[in-house]
Order: C-alpha cells, then structure tokens, then sequence
C-alpha cells in the first residue's frame, strides 16, 4: 500500500483552561498529532476539526489517562469529522475516550481502527463511542481483507456506535484474543445491515481465531441491535473462552450466533426474529460446557448449520480450526415459535466429522410449531438428557426415528411491544424438576419449579435494544 499522504494545512491549538486546569488540544491536521500526543496530559482533550479528512494516518500512542480523569479523543461536532479512503486511526494508553467520529468508506487498510499504536503498545480501560462506521458505497475488490475495527488489549469497551454496510471481504469488528484475558465489552451498538458475501469472511464480529481459541477471552457482548447482517452463516464467530452473549436482537439476520471455537460461553435472553425470511438461523454449538438460555427465536427458516439450534458433529483429535465434539452442552428455558428446524442433533455430519455430542442437558424448552421435527442425524441420544420440555404444537417434537419426551401443553400467546410472544398469565405449565436457573428472560426470579420456556407468565416485560435506543444518539 502506497505511504499515506501528510496533510500541509498548519495545525492550529486553541488551549481552554478549566478549574481543574485541563487543556483542550484542537488539531487542524495529522501533522499537529506528535506533538500533541507528548504533551496531552490525563484530563486534556483532543478535538479534530470538522471536515473530511482523507488517506491519514492518524496516531495517538500511550495516552495517559485515569479513572478519575480520562483523556477525551473527540470530533468538533458530532459526526462532522470524517475519516475516509486509505486511511487508519490508532490510539493506545489507558482510560481514553474516542467519540463522535465518522469512518466512511474505508479502503485498503487491514485494520482501520485499532485500540493500539503498534504491535507492542496496546490500549486499557479504552472506550469507543458515538462513533459511525458505514459504507454507503459498494467496494468489493477481490482479494481485499479489511476489518473496520479492532480491539487490543484488556478492558475495553465499543458502545453507542454504528456499524453498518460493510460490503467486502473480512471481519466488520473483531476482537484480538492475547496471552492474557480481554475482558471488553461490545453494548448498545447498532450493527446494520450487510450484505451476502458469498464466501467466508463476512462475520458481523469475530472474537478471537482458531489459533488462540483454548484461551480465555471474558468478552461480553449485550444489549446490541443486529439488523439484517447476512454477510455470512456466522452473525458472530465465537473463537475463544469464557464469553457471554446476552440481551442482544437478532432481526431478519440470515445466519447464526456461532460457538466456532473455544469452550464455556454463554448465550443468554437473546431475541432471533426471523420473520420468515430465508436462511435465518439462531444458536449453533461446537466444543465443550456451553449454555444456551432463556433465548427467544421465532419465525426462522435456516437449517442445520442455521437452524435454531444446532448442536454440531465433531471431529475426533480436531485441531484447532476443525470442529471440536460438542460435550456437556445445556441447552435450557428457550423458546421456540414457528420455525423450521427447533433442535438439530449431529448437524453437519460428513466424513471425518461423525463425533456425535454428548452428556449434554436439554431441558425446560418450550417448542410451539405445526411443522417438521426435532432432528438428530446420530445413532443414538443414549448420553443426552430431555428434562422437562414441552410442545405447544398439535405433533409433539420428534427425531426420524421416535418422539422426543416433551409434555403437551397449550399456550394463549399474546405479542407485546418487543414483538416477543408472552404466554398468558392463565396457563400454568411448570417444570416437574427443580430448576437449572434462577431467572427468565426479563430478569424475573423464577420459582423452585420454573415455568418451561424463557418466560415466567405474568412476571414484567423488560424493554429489548431496539434501533432508536442504541447507536450514536445524535445521528
């Protein structure tokens, strides 16, 4: 890639004093940044002019920032600063802010935004928000791998931001899994709409890769808006440990929340909202000691790798990026409403990935579909457990070869305002066992003998992320 051009307009400071003696640093131009980002001190702001600035290399290393007073990296105005082309932006340092910043078509750099300044210099307690990232052109060169965001370090956090539009090869936000845990957290973004890729590499988010997918990672990814990311089969790519996904909307996304690598994730109080179109898919598992609860699925139409849930064949000795056999899975109080594949069993089998899952629980489920199956491709479910799950339909859920235990119950649905089916307070349908957890999807304590399903009847509804509350709040 050619070297990025310097900007030549002189860069102008205009220094405020506040009663704690903070300086606000305005920069006109990328030449201004060295110097600035040797004299910014914890407090200081740093505010870019308002305008496009095209094909910059913009970075700020090791900002000393601190819990009580943290730098701010901030546009003028709300996104009137926008960063575009063959350009990248890195900062690194402790307790900084990033905000109010537009990255628009981005061409030709690998990771375009990045919580570090170079390999070595990574950033701590970093936030990004109120930031927008789009691609209103379609760029699609052949070949071309970019990623738009990339989070380095530990304890970082991206919220409150737009992502949305990227049409070409490569992870929209990826999350680097090191040597030690990251513990970031992803919350209240938009992440919009983007196009079929036609080949892998169109994750909407990846956290970690094959290569390091047995280290712990202890990223939380909640309270986000997922609108139509159809880039690829996997929404998001689960590729290392200890990670939770909970409280985020799935809507109209043709592909799947993947537990690709990696061991004891959660996936928890999702709403999958299909609305019957094609290929969407809810929850696939792949490795060991994962939970899937109090999920929400209704109206998909994927199948085996996309279908609601979907507990995969393995790999006998799999290396790392093969398909490790699903073990000790706990698939728990879901809810599942018109769709055409509930529960697959051995999905993806083919030769050289026949390992089957096993000592897995599937319990307090709640399935309410006219159509198909339950369906396992294995021999035997001799080491799977089915606790406790209940059919609303008039065919009781069933593999090719027997019916699957599960009670027949009937459900006076009433659809509320997050567009989720609740179950009349009237029907009283309860575990016969004592329950596995403590709480449905709303954060209402369950009784010692939950309702089956993700929700307790008559408890309070809790408000879901929805495109008005999530995302910069001034775009």
């Amino acid at each position: 890639m050619n070297k990025l051009p310097s900007i030549l307009v002189s860069a102008t400071f205009l220094c405020s004093v506040s009663f704690a003696k903070a300086t606000d640093y305005f920069v006109g131009n990328v030449n201004a940044l060295g110097e600035v980002a040797k004299s910014v001190k914890a407090g200081d702001t740093i505010t870019f002019a308002s305008g496009d600035w095209k094909d910059v290399e913009i970075k700020l290393p090791d900002l000393p920032g601190t819990a009580e007073e943290p730098i701010t990296v901030r546009a003028l105005a709300p996104g009137e600063t926008i960063i575009t082309g063959a350009s990248n932006f890195r900062f690194s340092g402790q307790y900084v802010v990033v905000k109010d910043f537009v990255f628009r078509d981005l061409t030709e750099v690998k990771d375009a935004v990045q919580f570090r300044s170079d390999s070595k210099t990574l950033a701590e307690h970093c936030r990004m928000t109120e930031c927008v990232f789009d691609q209103p052109t379609l760029y699609k060169p052949k070949g071309l791998s970019t990623h738009w965001l990339a989070i380095y370090g530990a304890h970082n956090r991206v919220d409150h931001c737009y992502l949305g539009g990227k049409s070409n090869l490569g992870t929209t936000l990826v999350v680097r899994v090191n040597e030690g845990a990251g513990h970031h957290r992803i919350d209240h973004n938009h992440f919009g709409p983007r196009p079929e890729l036609g080949e892998n590499g169109g994750e909407t988010i990846r956290v970690g890769t094959s290569d390091v997918s047995e280290s712990d990672s202890f990223t939380i990814v909640e309270e986000n808006y997922f609108e139509s990311c159809d880039g690829e089969v996997e929404i998001i790519s689960n590729k290392s440990c200890e990670n939770i996904y909970r409280r985020n909307v799935f809507d109209r996304c043709a592909g799947s929340l993947t537990l690709r690598h990696g061991h004891r994730c959660l996936v928890e109080k999702n709403l999958f909202l299909g609305h019957g179109k094609p290929n969407t898919g809810g929850v696939r598992v792949i490795g060991k000691d994962h939970v899937v609860r109090n999920n929400y699925f209704e109206g998909l139409r994927g199948t085996s790798s996309r279908a609601t849930l979907s507990l995969y064949c393995g790999i006998k000795d799999s290396p790392l990026n093969g398909y490790a056999p699903v073990q000790n899975a706990r698939i728990l109080h879901n809810t599942v409403i018109d769709c055409d594949s509930s529960l697959e069993i051995g999905a993806g089998e083919k030769p050289g990935r026949r390992i089957y899952p096993k000592d897995c629980l599937i319990g307090g489920n709640l399935f309410s579909t006219t159509n198909r199956e339950i369906m396992r491709t294995g021999p035997s479910l001799a080491t799977i457990r089915f606790v406790d799950n209940a059919s609303a339909s008039r065919n009781p859920p069933h593999t090719k070869d027997k019916p699957i235990q599960c009670r027949q119950v009937t459900v006076n649905w009433m659809r509320d305002s997050n567009g989720m089916m609740r179950p009349g307070i009237s029907e009283d349908f309860r575990a016969s066992a004592r329950s596995h957890i403590s709480d449905d999807i709303d954060g209402d304590t369950r009784p010692t003998f939950a309702a089956i399903g993700c929700d307790e009847p008559g408890a309070s509804g809790a408000a879901f992320p929805t495109k008005d509350t999530v995302g910069p709040q001034w775009k």
